[in-house]
């Protein structure tokens, strides 16, 4: 505003002394002068400026209607016969004033947004940094700790959403493991989605929600999904109506299947060298120890230890029939061997 005034001031003094060039101050008379006209134009801005008296040249200098320049210029112009006076006033309105000083407090105030709106946009991709590392570690962790279920190999862990909501996708190969996929039990599926989730849980948060699926990477069907809302107990559904839905096998199949099978006594590992599913409904299984010196472990262990786990073996094989070959076995005899083939123990389990 003040160089709009200043401006103003120098060209309505040039114009001044244009008109008054060769009167001395105060003198009063009259003067013969020759104008020339050319259609001169007064471009103010950019703009042309028009008026009723026409801009003309006398000797050397042009002469220019002082009202002309004045409303070009945006201030008012008066004639005082009186005083033969020129009066000039505006050049800024005190409601311009007003609506800069508006204008003003408006940009303070979008500049004021802008600035929180960064820092927001900040927080949040700092927030997503954190996220995104939590992720990749556990994702690490669970391709470490979880690539295997018995013999079947999944193959990638892919987890997205927040930590307080995530969703987990695991995908296994049906094409390569078919016939494993199979012989799962849907206890096994179970255990393997808890233990999963649970660590899941342990990374972010005992309150987090997990909601995951198994997918077949060959065919994208979806196998089993499974949700944990918190500390609220498990859900798990099986899809996979090709493998569980579809019908069962031959009991000649499941004991072909469980036979080189490894269960675990204590710390002791065993492997089912010798399994029959009789006429009567009755499983006998033999089980030897895969390592050679056994015997002190295996006598180390109390003898509740040993009938519990003997007992969570009978089960185990007792469903797997159950499940697959749609059998009703009424009882197991377990019989349990060193490395050598030597009794160590057994126990007969009857529904």
């Amino acid at each position: 505003m003040k160089n709009r005034r200043f401006v103003l001031v120098v060209v309505l003094a040039l114009v001044m002394g244009l008109l008054f060039t060769g009167v001395a101050v105060g003198d009063t008379g009259s003067k013969t002068l020759k104008a020339v006209y050319k259609n001169i134009k007064i471009i103010v801005d950019g703009k042309t400026a028009t008026g009723d008296e026409e801009p003309f040249i006398v000797g050397d200098r042009v002469y220019v209607p002082f009202r002309m320049i004045g409303e070009a210029l945006g201030v008012d112009v008066d004639w005082d016969a009186e005083t033969s006076s020129v009066k000039v006033a505006g050049g800024g309105s005190s409601a311009d004033a007003s609506l800069l000083g508006t204008l003003q407090m408006q940009l303070l105030q979008k500049q004021k947004e802008i600035d929180e709106l960064k820092a927001e946009v900040a927080k949040l991709q700092e927030g997503k940094k954190v996220q995104d590392s939590d992720f990749r570690d556990l994702k690490r962790d669970l391709s470490w700790d979880h690539d295997y279920l018995r013999d079947v190999y999944f193959d990638d862990f892919s987890l997205s959403g927040s930590k307080d909501k995530v969703k987990l996708d695991i995908d296994v190969d049906l094409y390569d493991y078919d016939r494993e996929w199979r012989k799962l039990r849907d206890r096994d599926i179970e255990d393997y989605v808890e233990d999963v989730v649970k660590d899941v849980q342990a990374e972010l948060g005992r309150d987090c929600y997990v909601d995951g699926r198994i997918i077949d990477i060959d065919s994208r069907d979806t196998l089993v999904t499974f949700s944990k809302d918190g500390r609220s107990r498990m859900s798990v559904s099986f899809r996979d109506r090709k493998y569980r839905s579809g019908g069962y096998g031959y009991v000649e199949d499941v004991e072909r299947d469980l036979k080189g099978e490894y269960f675990e006594i204590g710390k002791i590992d065993f492997k089912v060298t010798s399994i029959e599913y009789t006429s009567r409904d009755v499983i006998d299984v033999t089980i030897d120890a895969v390592s050679r010196n056994v015997k002190s472990d295996w006598n180390d262990l109390s003898s509740s230890k040993k009938n519990s786990d003997m007992r969570s073996i009978c089960i185990d094989i007792a469903d797997i029939f159950i499940d697959e070959a749609d059998a009703d076995p009424r009882e197991v005899r377990l019989e349990v061997q060193d490395y050598y083939e030597d009794y160590l123990g057994s126990y007969t389990y009857k529904k």
